[in-house]
């Protein structure tokens, strides 16, 4: 984290637990400063622990100037192998941008109280950051936006040190920019509940937009009441096996932003398991199957708008089932089988202005990400969590992570590639007990 204060890359993330700002503060260093590598020297005192974090419950900037004084002098006197930086993050005073702003002048006043020029500094963090004279949505004023009002206290040594390894700090800076910009408005099918609205609310923390696409509209209409993220977030009724409806979809997306950079096929029947082959009707098996014809559909009307960016993306999300199966799956397996060759054949057609890639999750809890009416936290037990090399079910984040990588300008050089994600449980030899 230590870096110049302009040069530290921050930006809020729409699916942090706001009643944790501690969690969602470290959700939003792992998952978009570190995650994306927006900031180089982030992850080294990360990883080693050395970074403080503070919740503040001051109420006043007045109390505020306290506790920043008292993180100071602790910052001075604390060894950098065990302190090397400090948030501290107040959620419950300035709220207000321009209150926040003003009240930068009372950080630098401590600094000179405490005679600590030239050995600490403050660097700055708002939900609605914004540089002087750029517009509100410009991509510039996401480097500088965090989950919470937050105070990053550095050391002059440490920020010293990190401008050695990279001399010039400008293009950090424009790096970042280009990585928020490029990924832009993002369409996301099946965006409402689970794994889509997982990816849809990872865009929105990189801040890029979103249109999401989806049948259940009370899960579409909270997402938006819920994201609260104004004229970035939009859904639309869609039906992915109806050509109008697609059509329509994606017209509203070109309408509303005036482009397309990524689309996330993601709808289709949830669940693995069907009715038995035999008695499998040819209609069950086509709505089984309606991931993959969705994909087709919506890879067909977007591709234009893709290809005019000429750094457009597509992911499609397939299932670890495309590689290994249980008994009676076989319209699921196919479907998600079908997306991963889907992904690499118009991979090469596409390209260079297209990048297709597919993800294929593994076990990915979802009930907490449903529709208020449907939402309930998941029950799982000791061995579901055991079963996963990494201890524990996968989560939406885990996909909206990676997708955000893959949507973005870093993945550049990716394309035609199936990634799993199940916490290397497909790894796993089992034996019969």
């Amino acid at each position: 984290m230590a870096a110049p204060p302009a040069d530290v890359p921050a930006m809020t993330h729409s699916h942090m637990p706001t009643d944790d700002p501690i969690a969602a503060t470290r959700l939003w260093l792992e998952r978009i400063v570190i995650g994306l590598n927006l900031c180089p020297f982030a992850k080294a005192v990360y990883v080693k622990d050395q970074v403080r974090i503070v919740l503040s419950d001051a109420t006043t900037p007045e109390a505020l100037v306290e506790q920043l004084a008292e993180e100071l002098v602790l910052l001075r006197d604390t060894p950098a192998e065990q302190i090397d930086t400090t948030l501290i993050v107040h959620p419950q005073v300035l709220t207000d941008f321009l209150d926040y702003n003003d009240f930068l002048d009372n950080a630098d006043a401590a600094i000179e109280a405490l005679d600590l020029q030239g050995i600490l500094q403050v660097a700055s963090f708002h939900p609605d950051y914004q540089f002087d004279g750029v517009a509100a949505d410009d991509a510039s004023n996401y480097t500088n936006r965090a989950p919470f009002p937050t105070l990053h206290l550095l050391r002059e040594d440490s920020v010293a040190r990190a401008v050695d390894v990279y001399p010039d700090p400008d293009v950090i800076v424009e790096r970042n920019i280009q990585t928020l910009d490029r990924i832009g408005v993002v369409l996301v099918t099946g965006g409402a509940n689970g794994i889509g609205r997982g990816v849809a609310q990872a865009v929105l923390g990189a801040g890029g937009r979103v249109l999401i696409g989806d049948l259940d509209v009370e899960a579409g209409e909270a997402c938006l009441a819920e994201w609260q993220r104004g004229d970035d977030a939009a859904f639309q009724r869609l039906d992915i096996t109806d050509e109008a409806s697609v059509r329509d979809f994606v017209a509203v997306a070109l309408q509303r932003f005036g482009r397309i950079d990524g689309l996330v096929n993601n709808a289709g029947m949830a669940g693995p398991h069907g009715t038995l082959l035999q008695d499998m009707a040819w209609e069950e098996w086509q709505r089984r199957l309606s991931s993959l014809h969705g994909a087709f559909l919506c890879s067909k009307h977007a591709l234009p708008a893709l290809s005019a960016r000429t750094e457009g993306a597509i992911i499609n999300i397939a299932s670890t089932r495309a590689w290994q199966s249980e008994a009676h799956s076989e319209a699921y397996a196919a479907a998600k089988g079908g997306l991963v060759a889907f992904t690499h054949a118009l991979a090469i057609s596409s390209g260079p202005a297209v990048r297709v890639n597919s993800i294929s999750p593994g076990w990915i809890g979802t009930s907490a990400w449903q529709a208020p009416s449907r939402r309930h936290q998941p029950d799982y037990s000791a061995t579901d969590h055991a079963q996963h090399p990494v201890g524990r079910v996968g989560r939406p984040e885990d996909i909206g992570a990676l997708a955000v990588y893959l949507l973005s300008s870093l993945s550049g050089f990716t394309t035609g590639q199936d990634f799993i994600v199940d916490g290397g449980m497909s790894r796993k030899m089992i034996y019969a007990e």
